[in-house]
C-alpha cells in the first residue's frame, strides 16, 4: 500500500519541483535584467563627449531625462545664451536654497519680491536681475543666484541634411548639435551658409569659421521653434567634388579659396584626418599631385576632383595608370615594381625617374629602381603619346561637329 501511495505521489513532486525552478529561474532574469537596467542608467548619468557623438541619431520621442543628462556636457556662455520658459534657477542663501523655473509667461515669482520677468534676456542679465532683487529685500543674506539647468526647446531641421525633422533638445545646444542629432550634412549639401530663421528673423550662419577658429558667434544657440535649414549645392556656381575613405563629398566654392581650404571644409562636423598628398583632377583631365604645403596655395577650378591621399601604411600609386590606388608595401620591392602592378596606360616607355610624395609631406624624384617607404605616394607623369591618347576623343569630337555644321552651312 505504502509502495502504491509513493508511486502516486512522485508525479507531484516532480511536477512542484519544475515549477519551482521555473520560478526561480524567472525571478533571476527578472534581477538580471534589472541589474543591467541599472547599469545603463548609471553609464547615462556620466558625462562623456564620446556619448555626445554617439548621441546624434536621438529621435523625437526621447524622454526629457535622457537628453538632460546630456545638457550638463554643454558650458552655457552667460552672454549669448538667452533665457525662455522651462529655465530653472538656483538661488542659495547663507543657510537655504531654493529652486525656481521660468513659468510660460517668461517669469518667476519670489516671496516678497513678486514677478521678475526674465524671458529674452541673456543667461548674464538675468541673473544680475534677480540678484539686484534678492539683495534689495534680503540685505543681511549673502545671495547667489546660477542656471540650474536649461529649457528643453523643440526645433526643426530641414534641407540637406541625413535625418531632417523635428527635435526636442536642451536650450544649450547649438546649431553644430542640432546637425549631430539630424545625422549631419548629406553629400550634397552646401556647408558654408547654414539658414537659422527664429520668428521673423533670419540668420546666415557660417559653421566653417566656428569649427576652425573657434567663433561661436558661428554656432548661436538654438531657441524654441527655431528652423535650421541647410541649403543644396548650387551646379550654377563653383564647386568641386573632395573624396576620401569615407566617401565623396560635394563642396560649394568661395572666391579665392585652395584645396587645402576645401579640404578642411569637406569636414565640416568631424576631425580631419592627416593626410601625405591631395590628387587633384580638373575638369579638362589636367591632374596635379599636390603635398600639404602645396595645397596651401592651388586654387582649383569650378568641377575639380580633389582625391584626399590618407597616411596609410602602403603604397600609393596616381597618375598614368590603369589602376590607380592603394598597393600593399613590401620592403623588397622597386619603385617599377609598384607601376607595374598598378599597370600603364600604354606601352611607351616612362621617364627614368619618378616623383614621389613621403609622409612628411616632401617631394622627390626616386629612379624606377629606387625602394619607397611605407605612406609615400608614387606619381607616373602623362608622356606625349599618352596625352595624345587622351585628347584624342575631344579633338575627334570637335572635328565632327565642326564637319556637320558646316554641312548643314552648305546644305542651306
Amino acid at each position: 500500500m505504502k509502495t502504491f501511495t509513493l508511486v502516486r505521489l512522485c508525479p507531484l513532486v516532480a511536477t512542484f519541483l519544475m515549477l519551482w525552478s521555473a520560478t526561480a529561474a524567472q525571478q533571476q532574469d527578472d534581477v538580471n535584467s534589472q541589474n543591467n537596467s541599472d547599469n545603463s542608467d548609471n553609464s547615462l548619468s556620466l558625462p562623456s563627449h564620446s556619448r555626445l557623438q554617439n548621441y546624434s541619431a536621438v529621435s523625437s520621442n526621447q524622454s526629457d531625462a535622457n537628453l538632460n543628462s546630456y545638457a550638463t556636457d554643454y558650458p552655457v556662455v552667460d552672454t549669448l545664451y538667452k533665457v525662455g520658459p522651462g529655465d530653472v534657477f538656483q538661488i542659495l542663501f547663507d543657510f537655504s536654497s531654493m529652486e525656481k523655473q521660468v513659468n510660460p509667461e517668461g517669469n518667476i515669482i519670489l516671496n516678497r519680491i513678486g514677478v521678475i520677468h526674465l524671458e529674452g534676456l541673456t543667461l548674464k542679465a538675468a541673473e544680475k536681475l534677480i540678484l539686484d532683487n534678492l539683495q534689495t529685500t534680503y540685505k543681511r543674506a549673502n545671495c547667489f543666484v546660477n542656471l540650474r539647468q536649461p529649457k528643453m526647446v523643440r526645433i526643426f531641421v530641414t534641407g540637406a541634411v541625413n535625418a531632417p525633422g523635428s527635435y526636442e533638445v536642451p536650450g544649450n545646444y547649438r546649431i553644430s548639435d542640432a546637425l549631430k542629432m539630424a545625422k549631419s550634412f548629406s553629400v550634397l549639401a552646401q556647408r558654408g551658409s547654414i539658414q537659422l530663421q527664429s520668428g521673423e528673423d533670419v540668420q546666415t550662419v557660417d559653421l566653417r569659421k566656428f569649427l576652425q577658429a573657434g567663433d561661436l558667434n558661428s554656432n548661436p544657440y538654438v531657441t524654441q521653434g527655431c528652423i535650421i535649414k541647410v541649403p543644396f549645392v548650387d551646379y550654377q556656381k563653383p564647386w568641386v567634388t573632395v573624396a576620401r575613405d569615407s566617401g565623396s563629398f560635394i563642396i560649394q566654392m568661395q572666391p579665392g579659396e585652395t584645396v587645402q581650404d576645401l579640404v578642411l571644409n569637406s569636414y565640416t562636423g568631424s576631425t580631419v584626418e592627416p593626410y601625405s598628398s591631395l590628387l587633384v583632377q580638373e575638369k579638362d583631365g589636367k591632374e596635379s599631385l599636390l603635398s600639404p604645403g602645396d595645397a596651401a596655395q592651388y586654387k582649383p577650378m569650378s568641377g575639380a576632383r580633389i582625391e584626399i591621399v590618407s597616411s596609410k601604411q602602403g603604397i600609393f600609386v596616381a597618375g598614368a595608370v590603369s589602376k590607380p590606388g592603394y598597393l600593399a608595401y613590401r620592403s623588397d620591392h622597386k619603385v617599377i615594381q609598384y607601376i607595374s602592378e598598378a599597370g600603364l596606360l600604354t606601352t611607351s616607355k616612362i621617364s627614368k625617374k619618378i616623383e614621389v610624395i613621403h609622409r612628411d609631406g616632401t617631394r622627390d624624384d626616386i629612379p624606377l629602381q629606387g625602394t619607397l617607404q611605407p605612406g609615400d605616394v608614387v606619381y607616373v607623369d602623362v608622356n606625349t603619346e599618352q596625352r595624345f591618347l587622351l585628347y584624342t576623343p575631344i579633338l575627334l569630337s570637335i572635328v565632327s561637329l565642326t564637319l556637320a555644321l558646316l554641312s548643314l552651312n552648305g546644305g542651306l
